[in-house]
Order: C-alpha cells, then sequence, then structure tokens
C-alpha cells in the first residue's frame, strides 16, 4: 500500500473512532461508565489509530525503505483496531478476557 493510502485509511478508520467517542456521549451516563467510554473511544481508538498510521510514514521518510507490503499495513491496522474495540467492548461488559486479550 502506498504510503499516501496507508494515511488515508489510518485517519478515516481514527475519524470514526472520534465519531464514536462524540456519540457516545449521548448515551446515559450510567451506560458509558461517566466519561470512561468517550475517553478510551477517543484515546485507545481514534489517537492510537492515528499514531499508528503516522508512524509507517515517518519510519519510512527516517529510513528510506520501501513501504511494507499492503497484508502487513492491513494486520497492523485490524491489530490495533481489535485492540482498542475488545478494551472498549470488554470493560463495560465485565469480560476480563477480552480486556486481556
Amino acid at each position: 500500500m502506498r504510503p499516501r493510502t496507508t494515511t488515508a485509511v489510518y485517519q478515516t478508520v481514527a475519524r470514526v473512532w472520534l465519531t464514536l467517542a462524540g456519540l457516545s456521549l449521548l448515551l446515559p451516563p450510567h451506560r458509558r461508565s461517566g466519561i470512561w467510554l468517550p475517553l478510551h473511544l477517543a484515546l485507545a481508538g481514534a489517537v492510537t489509530t492515528a499514531i499508528s498510521g503516522a508512524m509507517q510514514n515517518f519510519m519510512l521518510a527516517l529510513t528510506a525503505t520501501p513501504a511494507p507490503p499492503a497484508p502487513v499495513t492491513w494486520t497492523q491496522l485490524g491489530l490495533v483496531v481489535g485492540g482498542a474495540a475488545s478494551i472498549v467492548i470488554g470493560v463495560p461488559s465485565s469480560i476480563p478476557w477480552l480486556v486481556a486479550l
């Protein structure tokens, strides 16, 4: 995947996380655990995804190496999004193995 495409994909996913964080503020406080859910959607979801995508371009600029193959980029994105989602789902649902995952 080309660096600009990688950045566009990661930033789009980060915007989705940030939108979910904003929408979660519409939930009643007891459903979102006060400020916990919006904060974790924004930080664990949006910020982590955005940084993960930006670091790939930063690494390419510093090392002058070719971009990683597309499957590697998609796997990394899936792991970052999956990790954030497991925390956001596991904590409110009281599923400790999902949080540990």
